[in-house]
Formats: C-alpha cells, structure tokens, sequence
C-alpha cells in the first residue's frame, strides 16, 4: 500500500512538471521491461522497417541535449538531431511543430495494470495532446532524404508514462510519410528532462490588518521644580576688527581628457592583445561586463589572434559530405542589436568568398535575420581557443559571457532558393570577450543546422552553420576596409579593419590637451601678482 501511495505521488508531481517548465531535453525513452510492452526497443525514432532507417538520440547519461521538447503557450515544437546506431555521422534533423488538441484518443501501451482504471498509478486523463502542424526530417551521411510528415493513427501526447515505454514523464508520436511512392511510419518515444524552468507568475500575498495596540493610560507629568534667575555673564571687551588676508591668485580648472566609449581615457584596447588586425575596442570592464550605449554593434568576420585557428568568414557552411562554403558581410552591414526586453537580433547581407569551391552549389547573396531571446548558460561553455586563453593562464573568463538561444530565423536568397536553421545540439549563441572563438575580442559564435532547398523544396544540402565574429561597438564608429566582392557587384567588408582614432593618438591628444590647460593656468596667476 505504501509502495503505491508513493508512486502515485509521484505521478501526480510529475503530471503537473511541464506547467513549470519551458524546454526540455529529449532522451530515449529506455524499455522498463517489467511494465513496457514486449518485443519493443529503447530507440526515440524508430521507423517499423528496420531496413530502412533506424535511428536513435542520447540517452541521459551521454550528457549531451541532441533533442529539445519547448513548451509556449499551446505549441511544441520539437527540434534536434537523432543518429544511426554506431554511425554518428548519419542521421536525421528533426523540426516539428505541434498545437495543443481539445480531443484525442489514448494510446496506452504499457501493461494495463498501471493505468488508474485497474487500481495502477499512472492517470492518462493528466496527458496531454497536441496535434501536428508541420514536420520534417531532413537526412544527413547515409540518409540523404527529406521526409515530410503526416500525423498518424493518434496526436502527440505528453504526460507520466505517455512514452509508452516506462513511467517516467515524456511524449510518443505517430507520423507517416511517403518515401519510394508507398507511405511509411515513423514512431517517436523519449523521456523528458527540465532544462530551462519557466518563470511562475508571482503570487500576491495579501496584507493581514494590524492589530490594533490598545493604548496606555497618559501618567501625568510632574510638577517642575521652579527654576533660579541666572546671573547675567559680564559684557566682554570688544575684538579689534583683523585685517583681511590678500585675495589669493585664481587657480585655471585643467581640463580633463576626453573619454572614449568605454569609460576609459586612453582608449587602451582589451586586457590582452589580441593581435589580431580587427581594430575592435574591448567593451568590457573590470567586471567583465560591456557598455556600449545603445546596445548596437558592428557585425565583422573574427579574425585569429596567436590564441584561435585560422578563420577568414563570418558565416560558414559545413554540408554533410565535409565540403565548405564561406560568406561574409557586405558592405560592413552586419548588426547585432541588443534590445531593452534582452532579446536580440542578427542581420545582414552575406556574400560568398572567392575561396568557395567553385561548383555553383553556394553561388548566391543572402539577407539573415536571426532573433534570439534569453538563453541559459551551459554546463561547458563551448571552447575553441587554445587553453591558455581561458583563465587562470590567460585573459578569456567564461563566466562573463552571454547566452542567447535561437527563436526564429528569415533567409532570403537571390536565387529565390530556401535556406532555414534550427538549434544544433545544446550549443546556443554565446557572446562575450573571446566567445567567437577565433581572438580574444568581444565577439560571438554559434552552431546551427542548416537545410538548403531547390525552388521546390527538394534538399540540396544540409550541415552545420558556423558564426564567428567580432562585435564592435556601433557608436565608436570604426570603419573597414573591404575585400572580396560580392555575386552582384558589392564589396565584402573583411581583412584589415582601422579605429578612427588608434589609442596612441588619443594618449597623445589628452596629453596635448592636459599641457596647454597647465601653461595657461601659469599665465594667469603671474599676471594677476604683478
């Protein structure tokens, strides 16, 4: 009896977990053989003929988030990459978006002695459905398809046990898709763990009424004892009036140097030198944080410094069968925008560089506008400058840095193709000193899945995306020169970049400055003594 109060407490617990969460991870729903059903597998996509795909996601203890799950209002979207078992090189992006459904039929699949009908501990009334709106899995390696799904035979739903593989909380779903002209099946289970709780919604504690303290009878106050006539003090001798000391020389106010954008007066660049020829003034204090009124940055290709790997591109894309392919902005248009809200936006015109490989496959201009909210910050911020960069031993303090995670994203291409991101395992944009993983500069970077499609929507290419930049603050005004050109004609902002004013001729000016204020306050007071 106990055993069962237990469990159906936390059943109960459990069933209330995605009210109070916004994004979680994915992870195979592992078999409970005791109570799943028999002959079954532990695989989150599991398509019915083996023989045709059988891939897997990681399962919790590999650490990793391959597969996220984000609850928003009445949507799911379900996002990440699922692999071919010992192949890791093969697999499938998952993008699926779903709407909470009114209606739906249970599919239970676990031993019907644990459903409360038959006295078990898992209620499948506290589930919850969700119907499909739109999905995809889009191969990669050995799977070069791209299956569109169709809901099938019952909705998505979530709930304890819902997976249909343990008691744990989670999510199954059914989809079809066509593939050789006959329609298949596609079966999703996992398990779902918190990632990032949501906010609750405070609760207004009302003010008790005070108790009244009841009021003490006044004590009447003594009689004061009469008091004596002082005796008046005698009249002192009157003070020979001093004579006034002269009025000193007035002292000239030197005037102090001009301060640059962030807050210092000698424009020093960052902690370290980068060494790197980007020109970008550090916005970081002592304490790690930026100023950079109003929160507007140039957006530039980060160029490495003798602590990060060659990088000549702001974006790149990997494809699946390791071919690369590098853009970079035109015209120095590239901005990153930090709102009031702390969400952001990316966006820019990107045009491939002259070292592309000359297949016609990426030969094309694109506009980016990438949106991000609020992220979390990771368990292992992602590290890509050699270890002495980081701190103790050097000038990068991970700590410091910013996390965005992806909303939503607008590619618009001249070839009229389509181009569209989704998250890349648990990695979000990270921004700081060194987070663009070239330099030491206040930069950032980001993976992302990529898909590339035809007029049609057939896939031509899919990989990861790769950013890397430099963020200059907008209002010091820093100008570039250009590099490669553009497939319409327009220069690419690249190679070396200058400060309107380098830091030795700002040192100088104030010194200047400083001099003439002090010889002029010299002049004065010698005048004024004659």
């Amino acid at each position: 009896m106990k055993t069962i109060l237990s469990l159906l407490l936390l059943a109960s617990s459990l069933a209330l977990s995605h009210a109070t969460c916004d994004v979680y991870c994915a992870y195979s729903a592992v078999l409970n053989k005791t109570i799943g059903p028999s002959g079954s597998v532990d695989r989150a996509s599991y398509f019915f003929d083996e023989g045709l795909f059988a891939p897997s996601v990681y399962n919790a203890e590999d650490g990793r988030c391959g597969l996220q799950a984000s609850f928003s209002g009445d949507s799911l979207v379900i996002t990440g990459t699922v692999y071919a078992p010992n192949d890791p090189s093969t697999g499938f992006f998952i993008n699926i978006q779903t709407t909470k459904a009114t209606s739906g039929e249970w599919f239970l699949e676990l031993d019907p002695s644990v459903y409360v009908q038959n006295g078990g501990y898992i209620d499948q009334s506290t589930w919850t459905h969700y119907s499909l709106v739109s999905g995809s899995l889009v191969g990669f390696g050995q799977y070069q398809v791209n299956l569109q799904l169709t809901e099938s035979m019952h909705p998505l739903q979530v709930g304890v046990g819902a997976n249909g593989k343990n008691a744990n909380f989670g999510l199954s779903a059914w989809f079809d898709f066509s593939y050789n002209g006959s329609t298949r099946m596609s079966d999703i289970n996992v398990d779902l763990t918190c990632q990032t709780p949501s906010t609750p919604a405070p609760t207004t504690v009302p003010t008790a009424a005070p108790t009244p303290v009841p009021t003490a009878e006044p004590t009447p106050a003594p009689t004061p004892a009469p008091t004596a006539e002082p005796t008046p003090a005698p009249t002192p001798a009157p003070t020979t009036e001093p004579t006034p000391a002269p009025t000193p020389a007035p002292t000239a106010v030197v005037t102090p140097a001009p301060t640059t954008s962030d807050g210092s007066t000698s424009g020093a660049t960052s902690g370290a030198t980068s060494g790197s020829t980007s020109g970008s003034e550090s916005n970081s204090g002592s304490s790690g944080e930026y100023t950079c009124p109003p929160n507007a940055f140039v957006v530039r290709q980060a160029i490495a410094d003798q602590y990060g790997a060659n990088s000549y591109f702001a974006f790149i894309f990997n494809t699946s069968n390791d071919v690369q392919y590098r853009f970079d902005f035109v015209n120095d248009n590239g901005r990153f925008q930090v709102n009031s809200d702390n969400t952001a936006t990316l966006t820019g015109t990107l045009a491939p560089l002259g070292t592309n490989p000359q297949d016609g496959v990426f030969d094309f201009d694109f506009t980016a506008s990438i949106n991000f909210q609020p992220g979390s910050v990771p368990a292992e911020p992602h590290q890509e400058l050699h270890s002495d960069a980081y701190v103790p031993n050097g000038p990068v303090d991970t700590a410091t840095w910013t996390y965005y995670q992806l909303t939503s994203a607008t590619f618009t291409l001249t070839n009229g193709y389509g181009l569209s991101i989704i998250p890349y395992m648990d990695m979000e944009f990270q921004v700081g000193d060194g987070a663009n993983g070239k330099n030491v500069n206040y930069g950032a970077s980001a993976w992302f899945q990529f898909f590339f499609t035809d007029g049609n929507s057939n896939l031509i290419a899919s990989g990861i995306m790769d950013i890397n930049v430099d963020l200059v603050c907008e209002a010091a005004g820093a100008s570039s020169t250009t590099g490669a050109t553009s497939t319409t004609g327009s220069s690419v902002s690249g190679g070396v970049v200058e400060s309107p004013t380098s830091p030795a001729t700002t040192a100088t000016s104030s010194a200047s400055a400083a001099s003439v204020s002090l010889l002029l306050a010299l002049i004065v007071a010698i005048v004024l003594s004659l």
